[in-house]
């Protein structure tokens, strides 16, 4: 028999009773009797789920107090402990970091940080001014922080001479009976007279002159002409068009040097601007045979004289010997000079004596010596009894080798010292050498009248053969005492060391 009392049931026997879904033991305690779970939720009992770990949902029975719980699945979005790293502090000269907000569970950074600016004393620049002030209002003016970049804005106070809206009155025109009036200037906001106006003088015509600020026309841009009036200094310019054949710019292009085995090109002429092909270039002739030469020269009695030794069309070579062979009766070989031209040592005998020889020998050549030029110089007297006329200079047993110790073949071109009675500089024949004979060579170089015979051989003072402005400039500077041009004639070559 059961007996069930305010709800409770007597569970003392071990009776069971019941199917087999649904059913209970009574025994001798009393238990609740079942019945629908009305479920509510626990907040104070719940945990909430993080990025770390699940949560759990608490439910509590509103009839018999019994409990359920579930899980919540981690949210990852979910963070409860948070801490602040990276975190720096504002100077007077560095700026600062509010630090990142990271997830202390995750390690997920949640916010990034912000600058703090330095803390520091402003030091302000000289100002912008964003706003004019004029005669009837305050300006604007915005100053700048040299070190933090930060803004101070002030106002300007009004500035009675500062006048931006201003008209002209009174203006009236020149013409060629009246002058006339630039006008007066007022400001339009204050009604103040700016500045006085000026006469116009009477209208005139110009007279044009052209001035140097000029641009000259081209292939592809225009030309400007400036022109000037001579009496009222007004100006005007003129518009050149440009010219398509008028090529100011030019370079040289598909130059090739001669060699002794091929011809050179002297290359086409292109313009710079428009890239036309303004002139082809001529073929040039492959280089002629290498000479050895020795100068002709004039000389009177009892005087020196310096006579160069020159080579031409260089092959190339490291060693050169030769003799130099000369009528010592007439002539005294009395110094020799090297040009420097040919690296090594110049060797030669102290004692000069016909035929005299010379040698450039340089051990340590790593490459053929192709320089063109003078290679020495010699220094001759003529006797003061020596008979006009022509006397040899020869070069004889040539030696010259290159860098394979191959034998260099050059020809020879042998010179003459010619004794003449003549004054170098006494282009008047007087006997003696003045500003006279300065202005006589000139004016019979310049064609004058009456001044087309002059002693040709005296005026030569460089002794090149030519009768020239050269030979002007040379006896000007000789009687200017002019280092250098003590003595005549005046060779091309008197600073060869």
């Amino acid at each position: 028999m059961i007996t069930v009392k305010d709800g409770y049931v007597n569970k003392s026997e071990s009776t069971y009773q019941g199917t087999l879904d649904k059913g209970y033991w009574i025994s001798p305690r009393l238990e609740k009797a079942p019945h629908e779970h009305a479920w509510s939720y626990n907040e104070s009992a719940s945990t909430p789920a993080t990025c770390k770990s699940e949560g759990i949902k608490s439910y509590s029975c509103s009839g018999c107090s019994e409990i359920k719980t579930e899980r919540i699945p981690i949210d990852p979005n979910n963070h409860i402990n948070l801490e602040i790293r990276n975190v720096k502090e504002a100077t007077q000269l560095e700026a600062g970091y509010t630090g990142d907000t990271y997830c202390a569970d995750c390690n997920k950074l949640i916010e990034k940080g912000s600058e703090i600016p330095p803390l520091h004393t402003h030091t302000w620049d000289d100002g912008e001014i964003l706003l004019t002030a004029t005669c009837t209002k305050e300006g604007i003016i915005c100053y700048t922080c040299t070190g933090c970049g930060g803004n101070r804005v002030e106002s300007i106070p009004v500035d009675p001479d500062t006048h931006i809206n201003t008209e002209i009155r009174g203006a009236k025109d020149a013409d060629q009976s009246e002058e006339g009036y630039t006008g007066d200037e007022y400001c339009l906001d204050c009604g103040k007279l700016v500045k006085q106006g000026e006469i116009i003088p009477l209208l005139h015509t110009h007279i044009w002159e052209q001035t140097e600020e000029t641009i000259e026309m081209t292939c592809v841009a225009d030309g400007v002409l400036t022109y000037k009036c001579t009496d009222c200094d007004e100006t005007r310019v003129e518009i050149i068009p440009s010219d398509p054949e008028h090529h100011v710019h030019t370079e040289i292009r598909n130059a090739e040097a001669e060699t002794y085995s091929a011809n050179g090109y002297t290359g086409d002429v292109y313009c710079v601007d428009c890239g036309k092909l303004i002139a082809k270039g001529e073929v040039i002739p492959k280089l002629s045979d290498p000479v050895l030469k020795i100068d002709s020269v004039r000389v009177t009695r009892d005087y020196e004289i310096r006579v160069a030794v020159s080579i031409k069309n260089n092959p190339g070579f490291t060693s050169m010997a030769f003799d130099i062979d000369y009528d010592s009766s007439v002539l005294q070989l009395i110094n020799v000079e090297d040009s420097g031209i040919i690296p090594g040592d110049l060797s030669y005998k102290e004692s000069f004596s016909a035929p005299y020889r010379l040698a450039w020998v340089n051990e340590t050549a790593e490459e053929n010596y192709t320089e063109n030029g003078i290679i020495t110089v010699l220094t001759f007297r003529c006797a003061g009894n020596a008979p006009f006329g022509d006397y040899y200079l020869r070069i004889n047993s040539l030696d010259c080798k290159d860098m394979k110790e191959q034998d260099v073949s050059l020809s020879i071109q042998n010179g003459l010292i010619s004794i003449a009675d003549v004054i170098y500089g006494d282009v008047d024949g007087n006997g003696k050498v003045d500003m006279a004979d300065v202005q006589i060579l000139a004016k019979y170089l310049a064609g004058w009248t009456f001044y087309e015979i002059i002693n040709e051989a005296a005026a030569d003072v460089d002794n090149d053969g030519d009768v020239d402005m050269a030979d002007v400039q040379i006896l000007a500077k000789h009687l200017a005492g002019w280092t250098g041009y003590e003595a005549l004639p005046h060779m091309k070559f008197n600073e060869v060391n």
